[in-house]
């Protein structure tokens, strides 16, 4: 171990886990606070090294000892990981009621495990996509196809797509060939600007699509699988959900995406999984409660209006702060599945769950037999809060 410039000890061998981002040095980047790194940053953390990460008392924790010592300056309490509630008591993984763990059990009860599928796949590379790059996305698409099929009835091939920054004609092309639908036609100049990400969406014939973009800059990750069970569960959305002719409740896609990917982080060992959705539930509880009490205030009131009336076209649904769709959202599956379990969660999907805020309040109804606005005002508004409150010790 060395001594870094802020005290921290630092393994001489670089300790990586946990994460997709590259470790070259031109590729690491240095940023003021804490709330730059959150944005850029999706997990929690990272650690400087395993001991660190163990001693947070999380050991779903990323680690990642060159993005640390870059960072290192973000470290004001000096325990060896970035931002992780910087000068304010931390809390626990059993912080709050511990009730999530029986959605981790709906999930880990109703997806596959261990298998693997590449039936009814057309699957297209770039030409600058990396092949290594390439193979790893088809392994993780594979296996989180697999993992969703007992849920999934698509009529034609699965069209999957991996394309390199360098390559939009490309792109334009196959985009084209596949019916102009998917993505929009932005999706390459907006996720050029991040190196990466993947997307998934129905055609206008019905069919579905999914994109991947992978760079240098940022490589695929191979240790956890949340991003490809994340985009496979817009697949699964998808099959049902034409775009909507009007706004959607902005929890409805990102959320459940969220969810399921960091419930399979690990598809192969389910205690690793759930350690991560801990520490992704704290990460995230943290960022919703600093964001309300620095707007209307942290209370049922601020959370109700969230999520009745945020919608998927606002700034702070998907692409800007405080990214309800991904942060709100996971919290809005938790309870759900919690509640009405993956039998309702498909239900609700299969009538409508996408088709517009006014159409959810009767598919819910449908699917699972509640009012909807009753059930987020009585039930899910103070769990909500509670759990807030719990993880943040505020």
């Amino acid at each position: 171990m060395t001594a870094l410039e802020n005290g921290v000890m630092a393994p001489v061998a670089p300790q990586n886990k946990l994460h997709g981002w590259s470790t070259e040095e031109n590729q690491l980047l240095r940023f003021e606070d804490c709330d730059e790194w959150d944005h850029w940053w999706v997990y929690e953390g990272p650690a400087v090294s395993t001991v660190a990460a163990e001693g947070s008392g999380f050991p779903g924790m990323t680690i990642s000892t060159e993005h640390y010592i870059k960072n290192q300056h973000l470290d004001e309490d000096e325990d060896g990981v970035l931002c992780f509630f910087e000068n304010r008591e931390k809390p626990t993984p059993e912080s709050g009621s511990m009730q999530w763990l029986k959605a981790i059990d709906t999930v880990w009860s109703s997806l596959e495990s261990g298998k693997s599928s590449e039936e009814s796949l057309d699957f297209a590379a770039s030409p600058n996509a990396l092949p290594e790059d390439v193979n790893i996305i088809r392994e993780g698409v594979a296996m989180a196809l697999g993992a969703w099929s007992p849920y999934l009835d698509l009529d034609k091939p699965l069209a999957v797509t991996v394309v390199h920054p360098e390559d939009k004609d490309w792109f334009l092309e196959r985009w084209e060939s596949l019916g102009r639908g998917g993505v929009a036609e932005t999706w390459f100049d907006d996720f050029s600007e991040y190196g990466g990400g993947g997307a998934a969406g129905q055609n206008p014939d019905g069919s579905v699509s999914m994109y991947f973009m992978t760079a240098e800059a940022f490589t695929p990750p191979t240790e956890v699988y949340d991003f490809y069970y994340h985009e496979v569960t817009h697949v699964f959305e998808s099959q049902w959900n034409a775009p909507p002719k009007s706004p959607i409740s902005c929890w409805t896609a990102e959320g459940p995406a969220s969810f399921f990917g960091f419930s399979k982080a690990d598809p192969s060992d389910r205690d690793v999984s759930s350690a991560v959705f801990a520490a992704m539930r704290v990460d995230r509880a943290d960022y919703l409660a600093r964001y309300f009490e620095a707007n209307d205030g942290l209370s049922e009131e601020s959370i109700l209006e969230a999520v009745l009336n945020g919608l998927n076209n606002d700034d702070g649904c998907q692409f800007g702060a405080p990214y309800f769709g991904y942060t709100l959202g996971l919290f809005v599956v938790e309870k759900f599945l919690i509640d009405f379990g993956m039998e309702g969660f498909v239900s609700l999907n299969q009538e409508g769950m996408q088709a517009s805020k006014e159409v959810l309040a009767t598919s819910f109804r449908q699917a699972v037999g509640s009012d909807y606005e009753k059930w987020v005002s009585e039930d899910l508004t103070p769990y909500l809060l509670s759990e807030f409150k719990a993880l943040t010790r505020r």
